[in-house]
């Protein structure tokens, strides 16, 4: 090679592998930077990835416009309206459409024809308009004042709300509801046989107070009393489309529950009486008290308030517990009101001076029983309850549900039991009850399962079996003046049965109110204080020494008092115990004066007072602040008035 040849390589080099270094370095800036290489397929194309996003939202674009360009392909719908005319004009023998088996020319009677047989639990015939219940007889009202142990009344019943006494003022009112004669209405207005017993929902109760002025205000519901059966009743919730009750399960549990508690519904016990006035029904007329079977009896109800004496009449466990002694004693264990003081009419009445002004009290008078009637050995009660609580439980064992239920019900009579014993007792009621619900279901024709035996613990009956109704008031003040009127609401045969009646808004009550009785005589409640006249105060003439009667945690107590016009009678008194009692009353002195009036005595008829001859005597002349109404009390009258010789029997010296 040549020099210069040479010379030119050598001198070349260094560019000529710079220059090559060069080009690579560009390819790769190409290839792997510019160029992208790094591609997915999507579609049915490659895309780098810096075109994914705008080709997937491309695609969602196109998405939608075909969703929203396209239209539902055609399909044939059947003319179902027209088939179903063409089938029903066709008649039974035409040929049939769609390739079946002919028909014969005649057809075989599917049941011989004649007259609609009748059965229970068959549907209704026709459409039939409620019947409203009818008015209970007239009422009749009973007060008094005790301490009281509350107990539940709710349905099933709760625990025991506590065992410590309680004041409570109450009045109950009683009435008859003429059952058989609802049942007729029922039937002629075309009730179907199994939709005819009758059942009592609610017996509501509406009072009147009087006032100061001597005028009564409008009736009232009573609502707060706590002696009365509570349990929620579902209204209908009925289909506005096809017509069917929606909680139709829940009304048929409450139809159970109702025809279950027909007896707590209707003639619901009181509260545990512990002192002060026994509580029983008002008298009504021929009142009889039925056995749950022919084998053993039950107590007259009252919470515990009358219990049976351990030994003598009563005393097994077949008997029914005798009333007290005394007038009106063996009056099928009802209890008699004591002695109420004379009527002399609302407002300001002096009843000629001879005391005892306002409205005849209806029974009670806020009297504790005598010392030593029918308690008997407290500790021998409480055994026998215990006793009587293991035979009815042994009864139900066996089946033996009308016994368990009768000896149930002398364990909660007994006032001497433990709560202990009561609240088992009242469990095992619960389970009797639910026994004889499942036994009356097991035996009913189909579809009249609610419609099982006539509930068996109504007992209390009028001669003609119309069941007595009663309603115990525990909201009421003592002092005050109140009459009240009685109704029961019907559980409704026809609740949800929209196409069976001739009112579709009839099908949509639960319950069915009915007219409202007689009002009750007037009835003060059994107050918490007397006042009667001893005589003048020394030589004047313009003060009277009184004696001051009140009723403290069940006890009366006694002391004397200077009355005097503008000021109250009573007050704090230290009594020979040491403790200090309030005597005070609250009644305001209008006047003290000397009177010729005709002292009250006890008669024997229908008032149970008499008068005497008139004698000249101190006349005082108070108001109640409780109701404003005006009164006056003699002092011929002190010795004989009967209210205060009741008092006499149950006071407490102090």
């Amino acid at each position: 090679m040549s020099k210069g040849s040479f010379n030119f390589v050598e001198l070349h080099a260094e560019k000529l592998v710079l220059g090559v270094c060069g080009g690579f370095l560009l390819y790769m800036v190409w290839a792997f930077l510019i160029s992208a290489p790094n591609t997915i397929e999507y579609s049915g194309r490659s895309v780098a990835p810096g075109e994914l996003d705008e080709a997937i939202l491309t695609a969602a674009r196109d998405l939608e416009r075909v969703v929203k360009d396209a239209k539902p392909a055609a399909t044939e719908e059947s003319q179902y309206t027209r088939l179903v005319a063409d089938t029903l004009t066709s008649g039974v023998l035409a040929k049939p459409q769609d390739g079946g088996p002919p028909i014969p020319q005649t057809l075989r009677p599917a049941a011989p024809f004649g007259p609609v047989v009748e059965y229970p639990g068959a549907k209704d015939a026709r459409a039939v308009a409620l019947v409203k219940p009818l008015p209970p007889t007239a009422p009749l009202a009973r007060t008094g004042r005790s301490m009281v142990k509350p107990v539940s009344f709710n349905i099933p019943p709760d625990a025991l709300p506590g065992d410590t006494a309680v004041e409570k003022s109450w009045v109950t009112v009683a009435a008859y509801f003429p059952i058989d004669r609802q049942q007729e209405l029922m039937k002629a207005a075309g009730y179907a046989a199994d939709k005819q017993r009758v059942y009592v929902a609610t017996v509501d109760v509406q009072r009147q107070e009087l006032g100061p002025d001597g005028q009564w205000s409008e009736w009232a519901d009573v609502t707060e009393n706590t002696a009365r059966a509570r349990f929620d009743t579902p209204a209908p919730e009925v289909d506005p489309v096809t017509g069917s009750v929606r909680n139709a399960s829940a009304i048929k549990e409450a139809l159970n529950k109702v025809r279950d508690y027909q007896r707590e519904l209707i003639q619901p016990q009181f509260h545990t009486i512990a002192k002060g006035d026994v509580w029983s029904v008002p008298p009504l007329p021929g009142l009889k008290f039925t056995p749950l079977t022919s084998g053993a009896g039950v107590q007259p109800p009252g919470g515990g308030g009358v219990a049976p004496p351990p030994d003598g009449p009563g005393a097994g466990r077949g008997g029914v517990a005798p009333p007290p002694d005394g007038p009106g004693a063996g009056r099928g264990g009802v209890a008699p009101p004591p002695p109420p003081p004379p009527p002399s009419g609302p407002g300001v009445g002096r009843g000629g001076g001879t005391g005892g002004g306002g409205v005849r009290p209806g029974g009670g008078g806020g009297l504790a029983p005598p010392a030593g009637g029918g308690g008997g050995d407290r500790a021998a009660m409480r055994r026998q309850a215990t006793e009587m609580l293991r035979d009815a439980d042994r009864a139900f064992q066996q089946k033996e549900y009308d016994s368990a239920a009768n000896l149930v019900e002398q364990v909660l009579n007994n006032e001497h039991a433990d709560s202990e014993t009561k609240s088992r007792a009242r469990r095992l009621r619960d389970r009797i009850i639910e026994a004889q619900r499942k036994a009356a279901e097991a035996g009913a024709a189909p579809g009249s399962a609610t419609d099982g035996p006539p509930p068996p613990n109504v007992i209390h009956k009028a001669p003609d079996g119309s069941p007595a109704i009663w309603f115990n008031d525990d909201s009421v003040t003592a002092g005050k003046t109140y009459r009240y009127r009685i109704r029961v609401s019907l559980w409704n045969r026809y609740v949800g049965l929209t196409r069976l009646v001739q009112d579709v808004a009839d099908a949509r009550v639960t319950t069915v109110a009915g007219e409202w009785s007689e009002a009750t005589e007037p009835v003060m409640v059994a107050p918490t204080a007397h006042v009667f006249v001893r005589g003048p105060k020394g030589s004047a003439t313009n003060v009277a020494s009184v004696e001051v009667w009140k009723w403290i945690e069940g006890d009366w107590h006694r002391e004397t008092f200077d009355a005097s016009p503008g000021e109250t009678i009573g007050g704090p008194r230290k009594v020979k115990s040491g403790d200090t009692i309030d005597f005070s009353t609250g009644f305001v002195v209008l006047d003290v004066r000397r009177e010729m009036v005709r002292p009250r005595r006890a008669g024997r008829d229908d008032t149970g007072f008499s008068f005497g001859n008139e004698v000249e005597t101190t006349v005082v002349t108070y108001v109640d602040p409780v109701d404003g109404q005006v009164r006056e009390r003699n002092a011929a009258s002190f010795r004989t008035d009967p209210l205060r010789k009741k008092l006499e029997e149950v006071v407490v010296e102090s």
